[in-house]
């Protein structure tokens, strides 16, 4: 089957087909059954009944569309059938628009269909009998017969509207609790990047305001000790270098106007030790270890560092049970690379509840950077984060 075949049959005209043929196929059965039952009565085939017939048959190839319509078409054409007294051929036809009616309209004009149904089979029972001149008990037999038919066919048919309806109800949800995840997940973006842009703010306005002391410094030692005010202002220039490369991470990131409520000193790389002793006291093993030459790093970057072991030793702590965590920071010449991992049992990809948004936050961190983040299950068990920072081969 090509794509646009596939496209094609995917699409409404789908069933409009299906309809076609079930209306074809109904009037050949019908007109076969009135045929046969004329040849064995040696009665002439009549254009009447085969035009009822087929009137009733072609009215179910927009059933889909107006089943109430069609619904009285094919009621109309089977009583006159039947009143007229042809022997009863177009029985499957009403069926048919009944179920239709039951699975594409509401349940109180489904229940008046039926009703009409009902009305419409005594009807026509009454005109075929007329003629025939048969018992009241197989008159009888028969009314029970379609009546049971007929119930079949409006449970089946509304049965299908119930279970339409309700995968519907589930789609829809679906939808709104994807909708919801989806804005979970960019306010979760949003507030994390608030937060940094927060943070490093306080980062900012320290090395300002660093500088703005250093340069009054400078100007009281240039006559004194020249060589003093030298060296200050060469620490202006490394300070005030190193604030407009926060300044530019810092528009980097959406900021929201409230100010940072934490007033204290941001902790850094030299903060994870103390860090490591409080995740131990809270239950879970920490070893720490550095690798390669230590070197000062900005600001940000060391409080991006401190902020993504804080999240993943908490969410080891919350998820990985009873087991130990490792902590390495590995300098590398043009980055430095942080590397947490857990031997415990459990995973923890869903983004934690409290403040740093998990897995979102780290993300928002490294990429603050033009780094590198990977998360996941370790082959030999437990959990591991490894974030990579570039340096560019210098320190602070």
């Amino acid at each position: 089957m090509t794509a646009s075949l596939r496209r094609w049959w995917a699409s409404e005209h789908r069933a409009l087909f299906l309809d076609v043929v079930l209306a074809v196929s109904l009037g050949i059965v019908s007109i076969f059954v009135h045929t046969r039952v004329a040849d064995a009565e040696g009665t002439a085939v009549q254009a009447g009944p085969v035009a009822l017939l087929v009137a009733q048959s072609l009215a179910l190839v927009f059933r889909r569309r107006w089943p109430m319509t069609v619904y009285s078409i094919v009621g109309i054409t089977t009583v006159a059938y039947a009143w007229l007294g042809y022997p009863e051929a177009g029985g499957f036809a009403v069926l048919v628009a009944i179920y239709t009616v039951a699975a594409h309209v509401p349940l109180p004009e489904a229940i008046v269909a039926a009703g009409i149904y009902v009305v419409g089979m005594t009807l026509s029972l009454i005109g075929f009998s007329r003629d025939t001149g048969l018992p009241l008990d197989v008159l009888l037999a028969d009314f029970l017969v379609n009546l049971l038919a007929l119930v079949l066919a409006w449970t089946v048919g509304v049965t299908i509207r119930t279970r339409r309806a309700y995968v519907a109800s589930l789609e829809a949800r679906a939808e709104l609790l994807e909708r919801e995840r989806e804005d979970n997940a960019r306010l979760a973006v949003a507030l994390e990047r608030g937060r940094i842009a927060r943070e490093m703010h306080d980062v900012v306005a320290h090395n300002v305001s660093v500088v703005v002391v250093q340069a009054a410094a400078a100007e009281r030692l240039l006559e004194t000790d020249p060589e003093r005010a030298r060296q200050a202002m060469r620490d202006v220039a490394t300070t005030g270098r190193q604030a407009l490369t926060e300044m530019r991470r810092l528009l980097g990131v959406l900021r929201d106007d409230a100010a940072s409520d934490d007033l204290g000193p941001q902790p850094g790389v030299a903060e994870l030790r103390a860090l490591a002793d409080t995740v131990e006291d809270a239950g879970l093993q920490v070893e720490l270890s550095v690798q390669g030459d230590e070197r000062p790093l900005p600001a940000s970057a060391a409080l991006s560092v401190y902020r993504i072991v804080q999240e993943a030793l908490t969410n080891s702590l919350r998820h990985a049970g009873p087991a130990r965590a490792r902590v390495i920071l590995r300098y590398l010449p043009d980055a430095l690379e942080v590397q947490v991992s857990d031997n415990g049992s459990g995973g923890w990809a869903a983004p934690a509840d409290h403040g740093g948004h998990g897995l979102i936050g780290m993300r928002e961190r490294v990429a603050l950077f033009g780094g590198e983040l990977t998360a996941g299950p370790r082959p030999e068990g437990g959990y591991a984060v490894v974030a990579r920072i570039p340096t560019g081969g210098s320190g602070a």
